[in-house]
């Protein structure tokens, strides 16, 4: 994620000379610098800490860890934005007693493609509109953002759209089984499986029509959609997705409760 956000943020103008990171991996540190030409280290910089904006793009059982090395600097006028699932405003306030503004985002990975769903909320309940701008300006180069004022939204979207990705990749993945069980040879289907979801996301993202009517316009009276989506429906699709749903919802709330 840290590497997708660096790229779009790269890509929005951002100078790469104001991009510091830290990061103990010498591989990864060799990577970036390659890649990207953006300050790299392995351990605190003043400098970096002194940035006004600190994104916390950490594995969720490094936060604490994290934060106990940099709560002890001056952060008053520095925005803190958390990408670490599970990780709380309450967490993340009680660990960096000294930031005054802190954001817990959840980016999903097409962030990496520049067409990522990124929700966003502030321990402020009337953030400033100059500070929210500049955090939505960090996800505007990777995707879209929506801000939520209850946290509890932020856990439900982990289960929706950070999770999401996932959802898509096993239901083409058994579409695409399917079609070369029939006799499709694999390459054919794997291209016709992603060209038909690309097709009908953006059909459906410009259409005006509602998801029912969309797949109403499909299913023509007695003919072969009707027969698939009745049999999707016997098998009780809707029930496995919200059982599911329901699953990552779950463990999204036992994550923000460690």
């Amino acid at each position: 994620m840290a590497q997708a956000l660096i790229a779009g943020l790269l890509g929005y103008g951002i100078s790469s000379s104001k991009i510091n990171v830290i990061d103990p991996s010498h591989s990864i540190k060799k990577k970036l610098k390659n890649l990207f030409k953006v300050t790299v280290t392995k351990d605190l910089d003043p400098r970096i800490l002194s940035n006004k904006i600190i994104i916390l793009a950490v594995k969720p059982n490094k936060i604490s860890e994290v934060c106990g090395k940099i709560q002890a600097s001056e952060l008053n006028n520095t925005i803190i934005i958390s990408v670490a699932a599970g990780a709380t405003l309450e967490g993340l306030s009680q660990s960096l007693p000294k930031a005054k503004v802190i954001v817990r985002a959840m980016p999903n990975t097409p962030c990496l493609v520049n067409k990522g769903a990124t929700v966003l909320i502030s321990n402020q309940k009337r953030l400033h509109n100059n500070i929210k701008e500049r955090v939505k300006n960090v996800f505007l180069s990777v995707g879209e953002v929506f801000w939520v004022t209850n946290e509890g939204q932020i856990d439900i979207a982990t289960a929706i759209s950070g999770s999401g990705p996932a959802y898509f990749y096993y239901f083409s993945e058994s579409l695409i089984l399917a079609a070369i069980k029939l006799g499709m040879p694999k390459k054919l289907a794997n291209e016709l499986v992603d060209q038909t979801f690309v097709g009908a996301a953006l059909l459906n993202k410009d259409s005006k029509d509602s998801l029912s009517k969309l797949r109403k316009k499909v299913t023509s009276k007695g003919g072969t959609t009707e027969a698939a989506i009745n049999s999707l429906s016997e098998g009780r699709l809707e029930e496995i997705v919200k059982r599911a749903v329901e699953c990552a919802h779950k463990k999204s709330l036992e994550l923000s409760e460690r």
